[in-house]
């Protein structure tokens, strides 16, 4: 509302108007701060609408320039399109090309393929032919060859010549451990009842069983006694092997067969089996004779020395087994003797170069530097030409643990023996020495076989021809 230090230089009239003027714009005031406020509002406004279209304009650049892009990616689509048609056109032309070309050399080696299978079948029907007249021929050459080996089996058989097999080695062995378990089957035991152990000793003392070892043997039912006396009756029957079952044909050893003819023969191991077996032949009967009597002999021998140690009953038994089991040995060696190989068999402890298995209870831990050997229990065998070992000899060995205990034990069951029994022992040492210089040719002939077989280091002395040249220079000496 106007102020009252105007009213007087106005006329009344006028400023009555001027107040009513005022009154009327005053009631519109809301108005006018309306208008006001959207006069601001328009400014705001504008301004925005001007930020909008400076925005706009930055778009509307943007868009210009994804414009000018895209039509660049078009043009390049476009042209990459152009040059991939064309590409794909030359591919299509190099595909049909190659189709082609591969279609011509399917038919070609087609074509190839059967001139070649042509070819072929003409070439399989004539190795048809051929193998025709080769199995017509193998059938003519397998009836010869049936018609020889019946023509070789019958003259062998006609001559006795037989070939050693690969089981010989083995059977060797099984000999060996066969020998072994009946020695210890009868002797690793105790004694019989009824025996006296200092009688039992001084009868084994006149038997001569004792000479098998180097000094006493203990009689008891101690473990040491009883497998020393196993190990002694083994040694024997070992030492019965050599002597009489290891040996030549007995017409040999006798001289009935000419000893230049032998001689001849030494060098020539096919021959030399052939003249064998032809003798085998000859003397078959003399030669069973022989056998029988050697085996009958062998078992008498060892029975006689070791019967102290057996009762009634086992006597028989260990007969019986031992003669079966001599038996066996002379089968297998007359094999050998109808064979060319040239086999050699030892029982030199002393001999060089040669090896002995220990068998039975070892030393614990290395064997000492004074072991040896004390005892055979089985002889070495080997074959001649190329020295192969058949059969690795057994012995007993001074460091076994039975041994040392066993010598104590006999030297103080020794001591119980009267000296008469020495005396005794050489009056049948000489009765037996006697006897032995009356007996027959062949006997004497096994002694000294046995004897150059054990002692005798030259490989000539243990060849057929050569152990029998040998006793022939034994003869003439005599």
């Amino acid at each position: 509302m106007p102020s009252n230090r105007h009213a007087e230089s106005l006329p009344p009239g006028k400023w009555n108007a001027f107040v009513t003027a005022t009154k009327e714009i005053l009631a519109y005031s809301p108005y006018l701060s309306d208008v006001e406020k959207a006069g601001d509002n328009i400014s705001s406004l504008r301004q925005q609408l001007a930020k909008m279209q400076q925005d706009l304009k930055e778009k509307q650049r943007e868009l210009d320039e994804a414009n000018a892009v895209r039509s660049r990616l078009h043009d390049d689509y476009d042209s990459r399109y152009s040059t991939w048609r064309v590409r794909e056109a030359e591919l299509q032309d190099e595909l049909q090309e190659t189709h082609s070309r591969a279609q011509t050399i399917r038919a070609n080696e087609v074509q190839d393929l059967q001139t070649q299978l042509m070819t072929n079948k003409g070439a399989l029907d004539q190795t048809r032919q051929q193998l025709q007249e080769a199995q017509t021929l193998l059938v003519n050459y397998r009836a010869q060859i049936k018609d020889s080996k019946d023509l070789a089996e019958s003259r062998e058989r006609a001559l006795g010549l037989t070939d050693l097999d690969e089981d010989f080695e083995h059977e060797l062995e099984q000999l060996s451990q066969q020998l072994y378990k009946l020695s210890q089957r009868y002797f690793a035991r105790d004694l019989p009842q009824e025996a006296n152990r200092d009688d039992v000793y001084q009868r084994l003392w006149q038997s001569s069983f004792m000479s098998v070892f180097s000094g006493p043997i203990a009689i008891s039912n101690s473990s040491a006694s009883k497998h020393m006396r196993a190990a002694a009756v083994e040694s024997l029957i070992a030492n019965e092997l050599v002597k009489s079952i290891f040996q030549d044909p007995s017409v040999v050893r006798q001289g009935r067969v000419p000893r230049d003819l032998l001689d001849r023969l030494a060098h020539h191991p096919l021959q030399e089996g052939v003249m064998r077996s032809l003798i085998l032949k000859a003397y078959a009967f003399e030669e069973t004779q022989a056998r029988v009597q050697s085996v009958r002999r062998a078992t008498t021998d060892v029975l006689g020395m070791a019967a102290p140690l057996l009762s009634d009953t086992d006597r028989d038994l260990f007969a019986r087994d031992l003669s079966a089991y001599l038996e066996t040995t002379a089968d297998l060696w007359e094999r050998r003797l109808r064979s060319e190989e040239d086999i050699s068999v030892s029982i030199n402890l002393r001999q060089e170069n040669t090896t002995w298995r220990m068998r039975g209870e070892s030393p614990e831990g290395d064997p000492s530097d004074g072991a040896a050997p004390i005892m055979v229990l089985f002889p070495r065998i080997c074959r001649e030409r190329d020295q192969k070992l058949l059969c690795e000899g057994v012995a007993l060995w001074s460091d076994q643990p039975f041994v040392n205990a066993a010598q104590i034990e006999a030297q103080a069951q020794a001591t119980r023996i009267p000296a008469t029994l020495k005396i005794s022992r050489g009056a049948s040492v000489a009765s037996r020495r006697r006897q032995s210089t009356s007996m027959p040719s062949e006997s004497s002939n096994n002694r000294d076989v046995a004897r150059s077989s054990a002692g005798s280091t030259s490989p000539t002395d243990r060849t057929f021809a050569g152990r029998a040249n040998r006793a022939k220079k034994d003869g003439s000496t005599a």
